[in-house]
């Protein structure tokens, strides 16, 4: 991953009205677009080359992690050792498919991998099938948790209560 200098946000387009829900298992939940993703992680937000598709484009992108740590991940116990390792973040694509990551792999003292949301590229919108924004994984070997068209973020505590089918 090579940075690049800063650019311009792109213009506003029709996918701009678009949004994600960040849900689950936080103290903040709620809905962003693309802009307000800019305009709040505008500190955070680095320019990168990703490939995409077989070409490389220059991406804006903000942290996944920047993300879910604004929505503050709410553990089912604090009395437990380390309660947000326990946290599965489920990323969703507008056309169903989705993966997943654990909170300890994005988290800097203990996987620090670093998933990017992608705002845009190449100094324009993202398409409308990748808008409002898509996921970037580095380091893969197959891009297959690169999900676009994101439309949920689903935070879960592994060790919180459980629904059992059927109970009451």
């Amino acid at each position: 991953m090579r940075r690049v200098p800063q650019t311009m946000p792109p213009p506003a387009s029709a996918s701009a009205a678009l949004t994600l829900e960040v849900s689950g298992d936080a103290e903040r939940p709620g809905a962003w677009t693309n802009a307000r993703l800019a305009a709040e992680f505008a500190k955070a937000t680095q320019t990168i080359r990703v490939p995409l598709k077989g070409a490389e484009g220059v991406c804006r992108c903000a942290p996944l992690l920047a993300l879910i740590l604004w929505a503050r991940p709410r553990p089912s116990s604090t009395r437990r050792k380390n309660p947000l390792l326990a946290f599965t973040v489920v990323v969703e694509g507008r056309d169903g498919y989705a993966a997943a990551f654990s909170l300890g792999e994005l988290l800097p003292d203990y996987g620090n991998r670093a998933v990017w949301v992608v705002l845009d590229r190449d100094g324009k919108s993202l398409t409308e099938t990748e808008a409002p924004v898509r996921l970037y994984v580095p380091g893969e070997a197959r891009p297959s948790r690169s999900v676009f068209g994101v439309r949920r973020i689903i935070l879960t505590d592994a060790t919180g209560p459980r629904i059992t089918p059927g109970a009451r």
